[in-house]
């Protein structure tokens, strides 16, 4: 009985081990990735925040990345300044892919972005 008892207190350690090395692993890789987006999109919100000027091009650069499309629409929601958002990217083909895009580079999904997105189908729902 104590071996039997012995056992599963080890198990239950070793279980425990691997989901707090498990859970420390994904909040790392998680804050690493919203730190190199919010890099990416800083200067845009120091821009929108000084009231400089920025052009459609600048955006347009950003949300290039279906990664980054959400968040600089929101950035630009943010301020009033949703006319800078590219009317091609606007689209909900585009928000799919963003979004998609977002979920798999969750560090327990993908954890990288996908090489490539195809859409095959769109379905209305009523």
């Amino acid at each position: 009985m104590k071996t039997f008892l012995f056992s599963v207190l080890i198990f239950l350690i070793l279980a425990a081990g691997v989901m707090i090395y498990r859970y420390s692993y994904v909040k790392l890789r998680f804050r690493k990735q919203i730190a190199h987006r919010y890099n990416v999109v800083a200067p845009l919100i120091l821009k929108l925040d000084s009231k400089e000027g920025i052009t459609k091009s600048e955006v347009r650069i950003m949300v290039q990345d279906p990664s980054l499309r959400h968040g600089v629409f929101r950035v630009l929601e943010a301020y009033s300044r949703n006319d800078l958002f590219p009317v091609e990217y606007f689209t909900r083909e585009k928000a799919a892919e963003g979004f998609m895009v977002n979920w798999l580079e969750f560090p327990t999904e993908l954890g990288i972005p996908p090489d490539e997105i195809e859409l095959m189908t769109m379905v209305t729902i009523l």
